[in-house]
């Protein structure tokens, strides 16, 4: 029996999730005689608190309804609720004349129902391989989905703002920074967006004159993505971008940073070391 729980981001291969099997792992060792041909682990939580954890790193959730205490009948819809399990959840029982193994199940959050007598069907054993199939598909989506989640969340903490444009120059990824940034703007910076239309889209909220050379210097800038730059908008907020290559010609990653910090503090350096030679002159 497997009793370790791995890191979603860790899974190698498939994982069944067999709970509440009581005694010698009855059930566990039936679902291992049912798919004696495939290649996963069984992952068995003692307790109702680990299950959730190891419910997450499965393609299949399998629950013995016979030895489910009655105050957690709902252990399923707690399960269904979690937006982290990708697996169906089905219900197992000795008794396949008991009244719970009814379309009410369905409603109490398993996908499938099956007494132990069934599961010695051929029908049944294809029945779960495929539901394993496609159990571990969505697994496998969910956890680049969770990635990427990850990702947007700590570049949006970080003090700069980032974009990443594919090799054709189309939007890929937007910081939240962004989106407060130019709130007018927001609904159109999504996937696909053209860097062309991006740059014209924040220029025009930022009310940049374009007959002014500012715009042209930032428009090069955006449209080439392309080095450094450091400018200083009319309303005094400065700003440094920095557009990076991705390797393998992937893409441009574009990162912004508001300096007008650090140009303030190197202005009234300026000033005091002016004011300093004057005064020796």
């Amino acid at each position: 029996m497997e009793n370790s729980f791995l890191s979603a981001s860790t899974i190698d291969h498939v994982h069944i999730t067999v709970y509440a099997d009581e005694g010698e792992g009855t059930l566990a060792a039936k679902i291992k005689e049912t798919l004696n041909d495939r290649n996963y682990k069984i992952l068995t939580p003692g307790t109702l608190e680990n299950l959730p954890q190891a419910a997450r790193n499965s393609a299949l959730v399998i629950i013995d309804l016979d030895n489910v205490n009655p105050e957690n009948r709902n252990v399923a819809q707690s399960l269904r609720s979690d937006r982290l399990v990708a697996a169906d959840i089905i219900g197992i029982s000795q008794n396949d004349e008991d009244t719970e193994l009814s379309p009410k199940l369905y409603l109490k959050g398993y996908d499938l129902f099956f007494s132990w007598d069934q599961l010695s069907s051929a029908e049944i054993k294809k029945l779960l391989a495929k539901r394993l199939a496609i159990g571990s598909h969505h697994l496998s989506q969910l956890l680049i989905e969770e990635e990427y989640r990850r990702f947007s969340d700590a570049l949006s903490s970080a003090p700069a703002s980032v974009m990443v444009f594919d090799q054709d120059k189309r939007l890929v990824f937007v910081s939240e920074h962004y989106f407060r940034a130019y709130p007018k703007s927001a609904s159109r910076l999504s996937r696909g967006l053209s860097v062309f239309d991006a740059f014209e889209m924040m220029a025009k909220e930022e009310d940049l004159d374009t007959s002014s050379d500012l715009y042209q210097t930032l428009k090069n800038f955006w449209y080439n993505l392309d080095g450094k730059l450091e400018f200083t908008l009319d309303s005094g907020i400065s700003y440094r971008l920095k557009a990076v290559p991705l390797p393998n010609q992937r893409g441009t990653i574009l990162t912004a940073i508001n300096i007008s910090g650090y140009v303030a503090q190197k202005r009234r350096l300026q000033e005091v070391q002016a004011e300093l030679a004057q005064n020796k002159a």
